[in-house]
C-alpha cells in the first residue's frame, strides 16, 4: 500500500488528545423542587461529576477519526503488482510503428510505474525497444520528462536487443510495455533474454485495441479495393479508409467493417472523375500500418467498346483482340444505344454509332475518345480531332506496298505515350495521313522509324 500525501498520517499521533476530550461528556442536569425564588437566592450548589460514555462508543469515535485520517492521505492498494526490488525500476517501451494504437494506453501505464517508483525512493531506467540508446539510472523525475519526450517511431522495435541491454540490471524490477505485436522468433529471442531477471511483468493492450493491417490496394471499376487484416478476431470493429493526393488531401473516404471473428475484409474508395495524379491510401489516425502509395490515384478505366459482334468469324474481328489487350487493365463493355456514357472514360470506336452528338458530348465531356484509320464515318468527328485528316487512307500492307506492314518507331517525348515499350511484333497495316501543317508534327504521340508520324 502506498500513500499520496504520507505526511497527513502524522496526525495519527493526535488520538490520545481525542481519546480524551471523547471521554468527556456534559452533566446531566439537577431535578430540584422548585421553593420560592428568595430561598434558592443563597443556596450553594455544586456542579455535579462528568459522565463517562461506554468503552464501544469510545473506540467507535476513535476509529471514525482514524479512518477520516487515513483517507486524507489517499491510500492505493495494487494486489496484482509485484513488489519492488532494491534496485531500479527498469521500463522497457515497445515504440515501434506498431505501438501506435496503444500509445495512450503504453504511456499511461509507464507513468503509474514511474510514480510507484517515486514513492519508493528508486531510480527508474527508462528503454525504448525503437531507439538505439544504452539504457542508464535517471531519477523519477527525469524518467517523466523522458517518457514525455518519447514518441512511437516509423519503423520496428527490436525487444530483444532492448531487454539484453538491460540484463545488466539484474535486481532490478522490469517492466515489458509491450504493443501486441510480435513474430514467433523476435518474441523467442525476447523471452530468452528476460531469463537472467527474476522479477519481470509484461503488459499486454487490449485485443480490440490491436493494429489493423493494410495487406493490398488492387485498382478496380471507379475505385481502388483495399485488403485489411487485423492480428486478433474480436468483436465487429469498424475501420475508416481514405484516399489522399499527393499533397495528403483527402479526396475520398470509406468505411471498413470487420465481421466478428473475422480476421481480414475489404472496401472499395470510390475515386471521383476529376481526380487524377499520384497519391495514396491510408487508414484514419488510431491505426498503423495503413499507408500505401499509389502511382495514379483512379481506378481502372470505365472502358466502353463499340464494335459489331461477329459471332461466326470472331478471329476476324478487331474487337475480339481488343478486348484481349484490354483484359489485364479493364472490362470494357459493348456500347449500345441504351448504354450510358455518363459512367464511361474511355472509348473505343471501331463502328458508327447511331448519334454523333451522343460522342461529340462526351469528349467535351472530359472522355477520351479513341478512332482507327478504318473506322467507319470518321468524317462526323473531324472536329474532335487534333488534326485534320485526309480523306483516304494509306494502304501499308497492300499489293502495291514497298514495304508491307510496318513496325512502330518510338514514342515523342512529353507526351501521354512517352517511356512505353512498344512490342516490335506490333505491325501496321493502314494509317490515315493528317493534312500538311505543323500540327502533324507537334501533335503527334508516335513516330514511324522513317516514315512521317
Amino acid at each position: 500500500m502506498s500513500f499520496g500525501a504520507p505526511l497527513v498520517l502524522l496526525a495519527l499521533a493526535a488520538l490520545p488528545l481525542f481519546y480524551l476530550l471523547l471521554r468527556l461528556l456534559p452533566p446531566l442536569p439537577v431535578r430540584q423542587p422548585f421553593p420560592a425564588l428568595r430561598l434558592l437566592r443563597d443556596l450553594a450548589t455544586p456542579p455535579p461529576p462528568p459522565r463517562t460514555p461506554p468503552w464501544w462508543l469510545v473506540l467507535l469515535r476513535l476509529g471514525a477519526v482514524a479512518a477520516f485520517i487515513l483517507a486524507l492521505a489517499h491510500p492505493t492498494y495494487d494486489g496484482a503488482s509485484p513488489t519492488l526490488d532494491n534496485g531500479a525500476v527498469v521500463i522497457v517501451v515497445d515504440n515501434g510503428w506498431s505501438a501506435a494504437p496503444v500509445w495512450p494506453q503504453i504511456t499511461a501505464e509507464a507513468t503509474t510505474w514511474i510514480a510507484r517508483a517515486a514513492d519508493s525512493n528508486r531510480s527508474v531506467v527508462l528503454a525504448s525497444t525503437a531507439d538505439a540508446v544504452t539504457p542508464t539510472r535517471v531519477s523519477a523525475t527525469l524518467a517523466r520528462q523522458q517518457l514525455a519526450a518519447l514518441q512511437p517511431r516509423p519503423w520496428p522495435g527490436d525487444p530483444a536487443r532492448t531487454l539484453g541491454a538491460i540484463t545488466a540490471f539484474d535486481s532490478a524490477t522490469v517492466l515489458w510495455l509491450s504493443d501486441g505485436v510480435a513474430t514467433e522468433s523476435v518474441l523467442d529471442d525476447a523471452v530468452a533474454q528476460t531469463a537472467a531477471l527474476r522479477n519481470v511483468r509484461v503488459f499486454l493492450p487490449p485485443r480490440d485495441r490491436l493494429p489493423v493491417l493494410m495487406t493490398g490496394v488492387t485498382p478496380v471499376e471507379g475505385g481502388l479495393a483495399v485488403d485489411l487484416q487485423r492480428l486478433a478476431t474480436t468483436a465487429e470493429r469498424l475501420v475508416a479508409v481514405e484516399a489522399v493526393d499527393i499533397v495528403g488531401a483527402p479526396v475520398a473516404r470509406t468505411t471498413a467493417v470487420f465481421a466478428q471473428g473475422a480476421m481480414a475484409t475489404s472496401a472499395t474508395v470510390r475515386i471521383p472523375g476529376t481526380v487524377s495524379g499520384a497519391g495514396g491510401v491510408r487508414m484514419q489516425p488510431g491505426h498503423v500500418g495503413g499507408w500505401w502509395a499509389v502511382a495514379q490515384l483512379r481506378g481502372r478505366p470505365r472502358v466502353a467498346l463499340r464494335a459489331a459482334k461477329d459471332e461466326n468469324f470472331p478471329l476476324l474481328s478487331g474487337a475480339y483482340y481488343l478486348e484481349k489487350a484490354l483484359a489485364p487493365f479493364a472490362a470494357p463493355t459493348r456500347l449500345d444505344a441504351d448504354t450510358s456514357l455518363a459512367t464511361t472514360d474511355v472509348l473505343f470506336l471501331l463502328d458508327p454509332v447511331d448519334d454523333p452528338a451522343r460522342v461529340s458530348a462526351f469528349v467535351k465531356g472530359g472522355g477520351v475518345l479513341v478512332v482507327y484509320a478504318d473506322t467507319p464515318n470518321l468524317d462526323a468527328y473531324a472536329d474532335l480531332l487534333p488534326v485534320r485528316l485526309r480523306a483516304t487512307p494509306r494502304e501499308l500492307a497492300g499489293p502495291l506496298s514497298w514495304q508491307g506492314a510496318q513496325a512502330l518507331g518510338t514514342a515523342v517525348k512529353d507526351t501521354p505515350l512517352a517511356g512505353l515499350a512498344l512490342p516490335p511484333d506490333v505491325k501496321v497495316t493502314k494509317q490515315r495521313l493528317p493534312e500538311a501543317g505543323p500540327e502533324a508534327v507537334t501533335r503527334a504521340w508516335l513516330t514511324w522509324p522513317t516514315a512521317p508520324p
